[in-house]
């Protein structure tokens, strides 16, 4: 067998195999014996026909595809482990010659993982400073203020609403929807509704309907100056409470579970605010970290990688669209006044930013020596697999995915842990 190859600048490898009849043909025979189990001939029991019969009856051209595919993926797979290509997508293979008592030459592209031109890692992270997060008492009080309302008890009135009163409506409106009816529930004076629709409400009863005119938001159109719009609303009030809220003491917390006072509820809440913003921190600085990175290197970027991560972006856009807004996805952009041709491009610079990032997140692992074991993430995904909330549906999860998954993810989680040693020298420096 003869094998040539060269490098190409997708980055990856081309490698042109030829065999020989007699490296071949093994693969014909093989391929022809399958076809007689699999092959029902009129005269014969399955799987005891002759050899004639069977190529004659199924077509020399489909042995010979089924042999070739046999031997492009053995002698791809040899070749890739002989080599140590690190291959990232599985090859392209090309038929160049096939045809029986000749050569079999074949073709195959392999897209490999790009070299990597890194600058100091280190010193970009050494050079991002964490802030130290600080929770502010309103914080506290808000927050408070938001598990009081949760609990409070609600009274009807039969007196017209007043701001402050908490309304439960019905509404719609040619501008939104086609007419369709919302509803809603909302302390009148507080409702973030456009601007007028409230103050509308006031002196309305349970039960009142009105037609109501409010300003929209302003907004901007392409080249054109922010415009200020009205729009009539069709509004029915079904209910107008008072709240009742509960007082804010030392009994209120022991209801909320086991606090043995006010003041630790507010301890706790602001452990909590403080945890969730030291988070919010972290993923700042991974964000900023890797971005620095990222920018200083340069490679070249695997165009089917690149194509792949591009489709991914558009379906988790294409999911979030239709979750928001209830509406497929092809409805809703052209309500957008988009094309698809359009979104697709808009993804371009956004695809070629995440799969740069991902490329040196690995690179700076491979040059730290960092490693996941197969049992750390088959672990992961044995957790996952635990709590999936469709037990009915765990057979269609492919285990080799999930681990393959989970081992991205422990392997990017180590590089950023490795980073962020450098972020805390010298935030504790300063």
């Amino acid at each position: 067998m003869q094998i040539k190859s060269k490098k190409t600048d997708r980055p990856g490898i081309e490698a042109v195999f030829e065999l020989s009849w007699e490296e071949f043909e093994p693969y014909y025979k093989k391929a022809l014996l399958e076809a007689r189990e699999t092959t029902a001939i009129k005269g014969f029991r399955k799987g005891k026909a002759p050899l004639w019969a069977v190529l004659e009856y199924a077509g020399e051209e489909k042995i010979l595809m089924s042999a070739a595919e046999k031997a492009v993926n053995k002698h791809c797979f040899n070749y890739i482990k002989g080599e140590q290509i690190e291959a990232i997508l599985p090859p392209k293979a090309e038929i160049l010659k096939l045809a029986a008592k000749n050569p079999f030459i074949f073709k195959v592209e392999i897209e490999t993982y790009p070299e990597i031109n890194l600058p100091d890692y280190k010193q970009i992270a050494a050079e991002i400073k964490i802030e130290k997060q600080v929770v502010k008492g309103e914080e506290v009080e808000e927050t408070l203020e938001w598990i009081r309302r949760s609990r409070a008890q609600f009274e009807e009135l039969k007196r017209p609403a007043e701001k402050g009163d908490f309304l439960s409506i019905e509404y719609s409106s040619p501008r939104l929807e086609n007419n369709k009816v919302f509803q809603d529930s909302f302390i009148l004076g507080k409702g973030g509704f456009p601007s007028g629709f409230e103050d509308s409400l006031v002196g309305c009863s349970a039960g009142e309907e009105k037609t109501i005119e409010a300003v929209l938001p302003k907004r901007k159109a392409l080249k054109e100056k922010a415009v200020e719009e009205k729009a009539l609303f069709k509004v029915k009030v079904k209910n107008v409470q008072k709240i009742k809220l509960p007082e804010l003491n030392d009994a209120f917390a022991k209801t909320l579970g086991s606090f043995n006072s006010l003041k630790a509820l507010k301890e706790s809440i602001r452990d909590g605010i403080e945890e969730e913003k030291k988070l919010q921190a972290k993923r700042a600085v991974r964000e900023e970290i890797i971005k620095e990175i990222a920018a200083k290197s340069s490679c070249k970027l695997p165009s089917r990688l690149l194509k792949a991560e591009k489709l991914r972006l558009m379906e988790e856009f294409k999911e979030t669209v239709e979750k928001n807004s209830g509406k497929p996805f092809e409805e809703q952009i052209k309500n957008m006044g988009k094309t698809l041709s359009q979104i697709s491009a808009s993804m371009e610079k956004e695809a070629a930013e995440s799969l740069k990032r991902r490329l040196v997140l690995r690179a700076i692992g491979r040059k730290e020596k960092i490693q996941v074991s197969d049992q750390e993430a088959e672990a992961l995904a044995n957790e996952h697999l635990a709590k999936y909330p469709y037990p009915e549906k765990i057979k269609e999860v492919d285990p080799a995915k999930l681990t393959g998954y989970y081992k991205e993810a422990v392997y990017i989680e180590k590089v950023f842990n490795l980073l962020e040693k450098y972020v805390s020298d010298n935030s504790d420096n300063n």
